[in-house]
């Protein structure tokens, strides 16, 4: 709804008469039955948008439109679903919705009116508020509108891009509670603009907080933040947090996978004590038992090696202060989660399993996760040792795991290497400074 564009459309008579006329037996038949009104040439940002019908200067329905084909020399068709149309149950002026809005927002409804038809989205949310008071549905029935096309959109997505999503979903989330920020803004995810098919898609591109250009640097209303502010942008896809108390930074560029170079999904850096900690998820899937992750797999045994090249390259020191003390050398992690269906507006934590890289290499050998059939597979039973997400957390939070400042200066120009280059990463910084060093 924050972003959505709204479109006033003048039915005559005629065209009214024809709205309102049933649908034709072949047209009946289809799963969606649009009416296509002929209006002036027009953009929108956004293909779906929400459509008053006027008719004698008072506003009579509500619908969902669409941009259609081009209907002439500048004119162009907007399809009405006719699923959607919602009819008032008394004709509200137009001229007194004008009178009664803020007026900020008069001018761009006597605009709309009079030219090019767009009510901006700021505009819309005050038109719809005025509205609710005499037409209690109008918020539900755009809720609705809202819910159909979301679903439509999952529906479309493959297989491999609703797991994708589902797993930057996590990683966003669990950074968000690594540094003890609030998830609220995870419950509210709008559908990206311009997605390929089967491409990846970025999840952070569908946070109203974080809506993004692929280039520019832009400057974001920060009212649907409450509590927080947006306060820097790179040319990567990226926002950083603040609490007042904690800074969050994540970044997330979106080509390729990131397996090759450092066999990780998330990278997790804490400012105060100069500390990578680094996490590559899997999916388990459902099993007689419940859930299982079987093994050998030969995609994870790619990310395992690309995880011991870099710790070949990283030397053991000697802790020169309590901050640099770690109880492990190895900075990398797996997640087992349970396969979950990508749920955008959802703010819950994937549950899931944290191993150490070292503990997992002696777990996939260990007999204790052979089954019947001697085949592998670890479960929530079998694994005798794991952190769940609140162990996870407590431990990285305080500087027990990770790597020391000397190492992490190593992987800093790894790490930058990789977001340069466009590969799939989510990298998130917690700083408790007034400017992170990264």
């Amino acid at each position: 709804m924050k972003n959505s564009t709204g479109y006033i459309i003048e039915l005559s008579k005629n065209r009214l008469h024809k709205l309102l006329e049933e649908p034709t037996e072949f047209a009946s038949q289809r799963e969606i039955t649009y009416f296509s009104e002929p209006v002036p040439e027009f953009q929108v940002t956004n293909n779906n948008f929400i459509c008053f019908l006027v008719h004698n200067g008072n506003i009579i329905m509500l619908a969902e439109g669409k941009r259609g084909y081009s209907a002439g020399t500048d004119l162009r068709q907007i399809n009405l679903n006719r699923d959607t149309i919602y009819t008032f149950s008394k004709p509200v002026s137009l001229d007194f919705v004008i009178n009664q809005v803020s007026n900020k927002f008069k001018r761009h409804i006597k605009k709309a009116h009079n030219e090019n038809k767009i009510i901006p989205p700021a505009t819309l949310i005050e038109i719809i508020g005025l509205l609710t008071n005499t037409e209690p549905k109008i918020k539900e029935i755009i809720a609705g509108y809202q819910k159909k096309d979301l679903k439509d959109f999952l529906i479309n997505l493959s297989k491999d891009q609703r797991e994708d999503l589902a797993f930057q979903k996590s990683a966003v989330g669990d950074a968000l509670f690594f540094a003890d920020i609030k998830r609220d803004e995870l419950d509210d995810w709008e559908i990206p603009k311009n997605v390929d098919n089967n491409q990846p898609i970025s999840y952070l591109s569908g946070l109203k907080s974080v809506r993004l250009k692929e280039t520019d640097m832009i400057h974001h209303d920060l009212n649907n933040l409450p509590g927080f502010e947006i306060i820097s942008r790179s040319s990567v896809e990226s926002t950083v947090f603040d609490n007042g108390t904690v800074k969050l930074t994540v970044l997330m560029t979106d080509k390729k996978p990131l397996e090759e170079d450092m066999g990780v999904d998330l990278i997790y850096y804490n400012e105060f004590f100069k500390s990578f900690v680094m996490v590559q998820y899997k999916a388990m899937e459902r099993g007689t038992n419940g859930p299982i992750y079987r093994l050998p797999n030969k995609q994870l045994e790619k990310e395992i090696l690309a995880m011991d090249n870099i710790l070949g390259k990283i030397p053991i020191n000697k802790p020169m202060s309590v901050n640099d003390f770690r109880l492990f050398h190895n900075p990398f992690f797996l997640k087992l989660c349970s396969r979950l269906e990508f749920d955008p507006n959802s703010k819950e934590m994937m549950q899931g399993m944290y191993f150490p890289l070292d503990y997992w290499k002696v777990l996939e050998n260990d007999n204790v996760i052979k089954g019947p059939r001697n085949g592998k597979g670890i479960t929530y039973e079998n694994t005798h040792k794991k952190f769940n997400n609140t162990d996870f957390r407590n431990l990285l939070v305080s500087g027990w795991i990770g790597t020391d400042a000397t190492n992490s200066k190593y992987l800093e120009s790894i790490i930058r290497q990789a977001v340069e280059s466009g590969k799939r990463i989510i990298y998130a910084v917690k700083d408790r400074s007034e400017e992170s060093d990264f």
